[in-house]
C-alpha cells in the first residue's frame, strides 16, 4: 500500500498514524511523509516522533518532494533530499510529485534518482504524473515505482498503454479517492490486480483534502488487500 499520509500527528492525527502504524503487521505500507509540501526548514519533534515508530514498526517512509514538473530548478529538489535526511533521518526513499510526463524530461528525473542513490543505500523513489507518461521514464528507470492514476473519478476506465503493459505491476502505482463505501472499495481492489497496478491506496476522501485523514473503511481496505497480496 502507498499512503499519502498528510496527517499531523497529534490529536485526532496521532490517532489516524496509530491505525496507519497497526496495518503494518498485516500488509507491506510505504508512507508518504509530507510535513510541509516538502521536509520543511527545521526538525519537527511531532513528525521525527512518529517516523520513528512507524519504521520500528516497518513502514517504509518515502519524503514529498515537489518537482512541479521539471521546470523546478534541479538544484531547488536536490537541497529538499539533503534537508529530508538530515532532518529526518528515517526516510527510506523519495515521493517526486508532479512528474512531466513529457519524454525529454526523463534526464532531469534520472538526475534525481542518481542524485538519491549517492545519499541514500537502496532508496525507494516514486515518481507521481498522475496519468500515464512517455515509456522513456519506465525504459530509463528513473524511478522505481511510477504513479500513473490520481483522481476522484475513472479508475474502471484506467487502462495502461500499450508501451507501458511490459513492465512489471511492481512499476505502477495508483491512488483512487472519492471512493464512496466497503464494497466500491473492494471492487477497486480486485480491478487494480487486472490492471497490473502494484502498489494501491483507496480514500473514501475528497478534495480539496483527500490526502488528510484515512478512509472510514481503512482497516476493511487493509484486509482486502492482504487476502490478494
Amino acid at each position: 500500500m502507498l499512503v499519502p499520509a498528510y496527517i499531523y500527528p497529534a490529536g485526532d492525527g496521532r490517532k489516524e498514524w496509530q491505525r496507519l502504524i497497526d496495518a503494518a503487521s498485516k500488509v507491506e505500507i510505504v508512507a508518504i511523509a509530507n510535513p510541509n509540501s516538502g521536509p520543511g526548514f527545521e526538525r519537527n519533534l511531532d513528525y521525527a516522533a512518529i517516523f520513528t515508530e512507524a519504521s520500528e514498526h516497518g513502514i517504509t517512509l518515502v519524503g514529498y518532494v515537489s518537482t512541479e514538473y521539471a521546470k523546478r530548478p534541479i538544484q531547488v529538489v536536490k537541497n529538499d533530499i539533503d534537508a529530508w535526511i538530515q532532518l529526518y533521518p528515517r526516510i527510506r526513499g523519495f515521493f517526486f510529485d508532479q512528474q512531466s510526463r513529457e519524454g525529454h524530461d526523463a534526464a532531469h528525473y534520472a538526475e534525481l534518482r542518481a542524485y538519491v542513490e549517492g545519499k541514500l543505500p537502496h532508496p525507494l523513489v516514486i515518481t507521481n504524473p498522475g496519468i500515464p507518461c512517455d515509456e522513456a521514464y519506465l525504459a530509463q528507470a528513473v524511478a522505481n515505482v511510477t504513479c500513473v492514476f490520481v483522481n476522484y473519478q475513472g479508475f474502471d476506465q484506467f487502462e495502461l498503454p500499450a508501451p507501458l503493459k511490459v513492465y512489471e505491476a511492481s512499476r505502477y502505482a495508483a491512488l483512487p479517492y472519492n471512493i464512496s463505501d466497503v464494497e466500491a472499495m473492494r471492487a477497486v481492489v480486485k480491478d487494480a490486480i487486472i490492471k497490473r497496478i502494484g502498489y494501491l491506496y483507496i480514500s473514501d476522501a475528497k478534495q480539496p483534502n483527500q490526502w488528510g485523514k484515512l478512509p472510514s473503511y481503512w482497516e476493511a481496505e487493509v484486509e482486502a488487500v492482504a487476502r490478494v497480496r
